[in-house]
């Protein structure tokens, strides 16, 4: 049975989630996927800004303190990035534009909600290229 705190957690997160993508959705992107699962990781919201594919990971925060991402989540988003580069059925559209990885931090301290949009925080080229 799930406890109280574990229920919170889990709902902040889906609610977290549901308002990014409204965020992204106002803004001009296409969701195309939310919280699919991979071998590697869940990719919270996959989506088409325009100019590429993007993976968003989605962090909620009540304090600034300490890193959203360890290396390794970072790590398994990397090898995300990597197997839909090779997945068959979506190779073609956007093998030649890559996959970008952006984070989007929510951070709650009291009554105040903040929002802060990373681009291209995965790499020194921010894009993934098939090999």
């Amino acid at each position: 049975m799930m406890g109280w705190r574990s229920r919170r957690r889990r709902l902040l997160g889906q609610w977290t989630e549901r308002a990014v993508a409204v965020y992204l959705w106002l803004k001009g992107w296409r969701i195309l996927a939310r919280n699919w699962q991979t071998p590697f990781a869940e990719i919270d919201l996959l989506c088409d800004d325009g100019s590429g594919w993007v993976i968003v990971e989605v962090k909620y925060r009540s304090s600034n303190w300490g890193e959203p991402i360890t290396s390794d989540q970072r790590a398994r988003l990397e090898r995300a990035a990597h197997y839909l580069l090779s997945h068959h059925t979506l190779r073609k559209s956007c093998r030649a534009r890559g996959i970008r990885l952006d984070l989007i931090l929510i951070l709650h301290q009291g009554w105040k909600i903040n929002g802060h949009h990373y681009r291209d925080w995965n790499s020194s080229s921010g894009y993934f290229r098939p090999h």
